[in-house]
């Protein structure tokens, strides 16, 4: 769905509406290794509008701490802990790697949904995981929020009200 842009954003953007259910959008994540993607700077961004959009990098051979096999984890950036910004206005975040994450299911480091580490440390307690998907989810109480220029590594989408990504 397309939503409202601003100066920074271009004339578009990305509505994450959840009226039914938890809304996103997710592309493969060419099975980057987790420790060169949380090293590079600037590999990971996007703009958001609304405290509930989260960035979210889906990862396999975690080392699960719950024994289960394949190390599956959904590792989750999310504005309330990193700062809470952008409840009422457009917010560029460039640098991702460097925030606060917490994982869907516990992992090396993060064992609970409460715990937050830099992607660097997760990664260095996780040195097998690789990337299987990355995107951007509006999955809270908040009826919706924005999104727009998305960065994954040199990848980047740019929501414009013709349907089109760049």
């Amino acid at each position: 769905m397309s939503g409202p842009g601003d100066g920074n954003s271009g004339k578009g953007s990305l509505k994450l509406e959840n009226s039914q259910g938890p809304a996103s959008l997710f592309h493969p994540g060419f099975s980057t290794p987790l420790t060169q993607l949380a090293r590079e700077r600037n590999a990971l961004g996007f703009m958001y509008k609304g405290t509930s959009a989260t960035f979210q990098i889906r990862i396999r051979d975690a080392k699960r701490t719950d024994s289960v096999l394949g190390g599956f984890t959904t590792l989750v950036w999310q504005p309330s802990k990193n700062g809470n910004a952008g409840a009422n206005s457009w917010v560029t975040n460039p640098d991702l790697a460097s925030g606060q994450w917490w994982s869907t299911n516990p992992i090396a480091g993060l064992p609970t949904r409460d715990k937050l580490l830099t992607l660097s440390q997760i990664a260095d307690q996780n040195p097998r995981a690789w990337v299987g998907e990355y995107g951007v989810r509006n999955g809270s109480a908040s009826t919706s929020s924005y999104v727009d220029n998305v960065v994954y590594g040199c990848s980047k989408w740019d929501f414009e009200p013709d349907g089109s990504l760049s």
